[in-house]
């Protein structure tokens, strides 16, 4: 049905059909209709007419409408914030936890790589790379990767023909040498020679005899052995094949005396002393493998890196190898039974360490010393703090002295 708006009849029953629909919408009972004689008081009075089109203007209807949707929206906005008045009403939502006692370490943290245990005084070692003494060519590989040797085992042998040479020529000098000494010798005694002339030949006899020597020497090496019990890790060479002067031809490591040499930040190595316990990771592991402890600080700072370099003894069971990556954590200090709490609960007030105790349902600022920080706890010195006292673990951060509070477990 179509109304003619032109009517002050229509005009009516246009505002009632829109009130009715605003409560609905906003749900409320049909009783409350104070506002209905004010909206037909005002409809007594005659709308003015439009200038061009002549006909009526509701403006005053339809404000009325709208005064009222917003005075609606108006109410429930005052009743949820009333309603959120009375839930705060309660106190601030925090989350409490305890004061421990914990065993704190500080540490240092180095990144390095294993590494075979370098030679000390009167001690082979951890690892030998036998390079050929003289140009030549491979004639026989007495080991293969991953065997076991000893001490003194032929793992690589070179062509020993020209030193075998030389130790021949060197025994026929040798020969004719001692053979001129002893006739030099028989004719002194008649004096059928002179002193310089036995002389002479006694040199040549002590020239031989060391040219022997350094010829024997040098058919030795020749052949390359192992000077440490360990396992072949690497051959470089092939039967056959050239090589030259200090060419490394295999590697020996002794597996049960390795090392870790990790780089320390030099603001940090004063801390680091011989005999620190040392706790070791690798890439897949989020637990320590293994520890050692702290053998060799470096006095002096790697200038490219500006790291000191620091040597870890590792077990004999580490089950590292030589060239793996790992990560070393140096326990520099260590407190047994400190008062501790999470980190969380510290902040700083007035450029000041405090934390909040928890007592009557209230938050009580307290100024705390600060100590050693371990993994996500830290230590708190105060006069009057005892294990067990409840404080704010979570959500301190910006609370007043005094707040009352709801509490949480942690």
């Amino acid at each position: 049905m179509l109304l003619d708006l032109r009517t002050p009849c229509a005009a009516q029953r246009l505002t009632e059909i829109r009130r009715e629909k605003c409560l609905d919408q906003w749900k409320i009972p049909r009783s409350l209709e104070v506002h209905r004689p004010f909206i037909r008081t005002v409809n007594k009075y005659p709308p003015s007419r439009n200038a061009v089109t002549g006909h009526r203007r509701l403006t005053t209807t339809r404000q009325l409408s709208a005064i009222f949707c917003i005075a609606i929206l108006a109410l429930a906005g005052c009743s949820d914030a009333v309603q959120e008045s009375d839930e705060g009403a309660g106190g601030v939502s925090v989350q409490v936890g305890a004061i421990t006692k914990k065993d704190l370490r500080a540490r240092v943290e180095a990144y390095g790589a294993v590494e075979p245990e370098p030679a000390k005084a009167g001690h082979p070692g951890g690892g030998a790379k036998l390079a050929a003494p003289i140009a030549g060519i491979v004639v026989g590989i007495h080991a293969k990767e991953g065997q076991s040797v000893k001490a003194g085992d032929v793992v690589v042998e070179l062509d020993n023909r020209i030193a075998q040479a030389a130790i021949d020529k060197a025994r026929h000098a040798l020969v004719f040498a001692q053979q001129a000494a002893e006739r030099q010798e028989k004719l002194i005694n008649i004096g059928g020679t002179t002193m310089q002339a036995k002389q002479d030949a006694a040199q040549r006899l002590a020239t031989a005899r060391a040219d022997l020597a350094s010829a024997q020497a040098a058919i030795a090496q020749v052949q390359l052995a192992s000077p440490l019990d360990g396992l072949v890790a690497r051959v470089n060479a092939l039967p056959g094949q050239t090589v030259d002067l200090n060419t490394v031809v295999a590697e020996i490591v002794d597996l049960k005396r390795l090392v870790a040499t990790v780089a320390v930040p030099s603001d940090e190595a004063a801390q680091i002393k011989k005999g620190q316990t040392a706790e070791i990771y690798t890439d897949s592991s989020s637990k320590p493998i293994t520890t050692g402890h702290v053998s060799f600080v470096s006095p002096s700072v790697d200038q490219r890196t500006g790291a000191a370099p620091v040597r870890i003894l590792l077990p004999e069971d580490s089950g590292l190898r030589p060239g793996e990556f790992v990560r070393a954590r140096i326990i520099t200090e260590e407190r047994i039974g400190c008062l501790a709490v999470p980190r969380e609960s510290v902040v700083k007030v007035a450029g000041q360490p405090a934390i909040y105790l928890v007592k009557d349902h209230r938050a009580i600022q307290t100024p705390v010393d600060t100590g050693l920080r371990d993994g996500g706890f830290i230590e708190v010195k105060a006069k009057g703090l005892k294990v067990g006292d409840s404080i704010v673990a979570i959500g301190a951060y910006g609370l007043p002295d005094g707040t009352k509070i709801k509490t949480t477990k942690q």
